[in-house]
């Protein structure tokens, strides 16, 4: 879901569809209908009385998560139910061409032949780009991945008008000629997908398509298996009919097959015997390179040449039988879990308080790893409508809000406070100077500039104690000595009451704690804000589509490549016609840099851009961001993974790295 292209790597609130195809990984979010702990014995599936298959022989990879999987089909997690606990269970579905390889993200092909997603060239007015894919690749049912899977793909999303990631996953093309007078609607795009050859698929757009498009778009995209789905596509009148479809034990190209869900209780996967890169080898080195040997015997180096040392040796499985989604309401719900041995390793994409890091680290059966996070927690304000369309308005916002105050005096350090669209744990896209305008004042301080700015847009407040002066906030001499503003307006307009909308502490404490500050910073300014307590999935259903809202507070996991930024404030992705731009941010200026982003094939270009595009952004504020997360792991030590210090970790940028997961004793 993203205004300008690609990627599979959003999901609301964190989300990351970690499409693991020859353990090629990314990572991105978050989900919260926040279902009731399970009762005693729900959480196993059972054992008689199925027609599920069986599971091959290995171990049970039992795993928590604190919110329920609202789908099985990967088509609709990829639309309407895209949130990250769909995509941790339907990981495994898709086949990608490329991909980036953990644990140094290097860019690595899948189910292409090794090379570096190839430019193409130009065929009369359009650019043609052929890629050539090996063969022997299967799907879970022995089935062959061929050219006609991403035929059948392209074709589902042109012709069921499928939205949501799909708009960049799969970007069409205008049928607008730039060289005309509607040169303004003309939007780089596919025309056309085609098999060459069984094992040969041609992609041509209406132009050369950049970085941003191809080779971490498109490249990017996932596959299905057109001898499984036709027939559902086919009997399906429109999108809403495809994604009714259940998707259990739908073929997999990964190492797991989504076999059983019991809803508020449990998915299982089960194990892919037929994982066409089971049995391969890897070797990671310092330099990020990666060298890669097939079950056959076949050697590739990624990124190379290698050098430095050794950081990670492992044979790719799935060694387990079964992983089994354990369903909690709760973090307090699944961390006793976790501590009382009902499950191996808790799939949490939040921080964790400081409390339950120091029951974790009392626990000697336990292992805890930290890792930098990319994830951005923001507050959006619905910019289509008073009073968030007015730029002062979020400014002054912005500014009242003590980010540093609230994480290190309040959240005790939890999390690291943020203040661009792109995590300095991202250092080779983040730039330090896109910081919001108040950035390192006191509290008095922001609270005279945010009256300074608010003054500066028109903005006043009413003599509402008749004293003969505006009922203007002061600040009196303490964070909470402050005189609140009152009769605030703009040219006689006043702001109604404003519902924010945040999860509740039982599902994220972190966010929750956020929006109490909010509401009272916002408060002092003479802003009537409420902030209620709201389940993930309400949230995203209020705010993913309508446009009757006024400001909520959730979180994305994104990827590494800083495409994301088009994705969510490019005025052709507004989430009423199905993108992810919420706020419904409309600027000419951040559509021009996006559009000439997403068209650079130039690293050096595309990282000025995207510095250009933070700094706009810390300035126009659609969204207030608040804070970057640090990835907690937590595990039995009964299980052993090929890696963990790596960044966005085990469950945000590796989905648990169920192809490699191992039970030691």
């Amino acid at each position: 879901m993203k205004s300008t292209l690609s990627r599979w790597r959003w999901v609301a609130v964190l989300a990351v569809f970690a499409m693991i195809v020859a353990a090629c990984t990314t990572g991105g979010g978050d989900t919260t209908t926040t279902a009731e702990p399970p009762g005693p014995g729900t959480t196993q599936p059972p054992t008689t009385g199925t027609t599920q298959p069986p599971a091959p022989q290995g171990f049970t990879y039992s795993v928590g998560i604190i919110s329920d999987p609202t789908t099985d089909n990967v088509w609709a997690y990829l639309d309407t139910e895209s949130d990250v606990y769909n995509s941790y269970v339907l990981a495994s579905q898709g086949a990608s061409l490329y991909g980036q390889q953990l644990p140094s993200y290097q860019y690595a092909p899948s189910a292409a032949l090794p090379d570096i997603a190839p430019e193409g060239a130009a065929d009369g007015d359009n650019w043609v780009i052929e890629v050539p894919l090996r063969q022997g690749l299967v799907w879970s049912d022995g089935e062959a991945v061929d050219a006609n899977d991403w035929v059948f793909t392209f074709n589902t999303v042109k012709d069921l008008a499928l939205a949501g990631n799909f708009l960049d996953l799969w970007p069409l093309a205008s049928e607008d000629d730039p060289a005309t007078e509607d040169a303004n609607e003309y939007s780089l795009g596919l025309i056309d997908v085609t098999a060459v050859d069984d094992y040969t698929v041609a992609f041509t757009w209406n132009d050369q398509p950049g970085l941003a498009v191809w080779q971490f778009g498109t490249a990017f995209a996932p596959a299905f298996p057109e001898h499984y789905w036709a027939e559902h596509v086919a009997a399906s009148a429109d999108a809403a009919g495809l994604y009714a479809v259940s998707g259990l034990n739908a073929p997999a190209f990964g190492s797991d097959i989504v076999a059983e869900r019991e809803p508020g209780a449990y998915v299982r996967n089960i194990a892919n015997d037929n994982y066409s890169y089971k049995g391969a080898t890897y070797t990671a080195y310092a330099n990020g390179a990666i060298d890669f040997t097939s079950a056959d015997g076949a050697t590739e180096t990624w990124g190379g040449p290698a050098s430095g040392d050794v950081v990670a040796e492992w044979v790719e499985g799935p060694f387990m039988s079964e992983m089994l989604f354990n369903v909690y309401g709760s973090q307090d719900a699944a961390a006793l879990a976790l501590i009382n041995g009902e499950i191996d390793f808790w799939m949490n994409p939040l921080s964790l308080s400081r409390g339950l890091q120091g029951q974790f680290l009392d626990a000697a059966d336990l292992n805890v790893v930290a890792n930098s996070g990319v994830g951005l927690f923001y507050m959006a304000f619905n910019t289509r409508r008073f009073p968030g369309n007015n730029v002062a308005f979020r400014q002054a916002v912005d500014c009242m809000i003590d980010k540093d105050f609230v994480v290190n005096n309040v959240l005790a350090g939890a999390v690291i406070s943020l203040d661009s669209v792109v995590a300095p744990g991202n250092a080779a896209w983040f730039n330090p100077d896109a910081q919001s305008t108040c950035f390192g004042l006191s509290q008095e301080e922001r609270l005279l500039k945010a009256v300074e700015i608010l003054k500066a847009g028109g903005w006043s407040w009413d003599d509402t104690d008749g004293d003969g002066a505006p009922n203007e906030p002061a600040f009196l001499g303490g964070r909470d000595d402050v005189a609140q503003g009152d009769g605030l307006n703009l040219a006689g307009e006043y702001i109604q009451d404003i519902n924010l909308i945040a999860p509740g502490p039982g599902y994220d404490p972190m966010r929750a704690t956020f929006s109490l500050w909010a509401q009272n910073f916002m408060n002092d300014l003479g802003i009537p804000v409420t902030a209620n307590p709201t389940g993930f999935t309400t949230i995203v259903n209020q705010v993913f589509g309508p446009t009757d809202w006024d400001m909520y507070i959730l979180g994305w996991s994104v990827g590494i490549f800083p495409d994301h930024m088009g994705a969510f404030f490019h005025s052709s992705g507004d989430s009423a016609a199905g993108g992810l731009n919420t706020p419904g941010y409309n600027s000419a200026e951040f559509d021009a840099l996006s559009d000439a982003f997403d068209a650079t094939t130039s690293i050096e270009e595309a990282r000025s851009l995207s510095n250009q595009m933070q700094a706009l952004l810390a300035v126009e504020v659609p969204y207030v961001v608040l804070f970057t997360n640090v990835q907690y792991d937590v595990f039995r030590n009964s299980l052993e993974f090929p890696f963990s210090d790596f960044l966005q970790g085990i469950t945000d940028g590796g989905s648990g790295l169920r192809a490699g997961v191992k039970a030691v004793s």
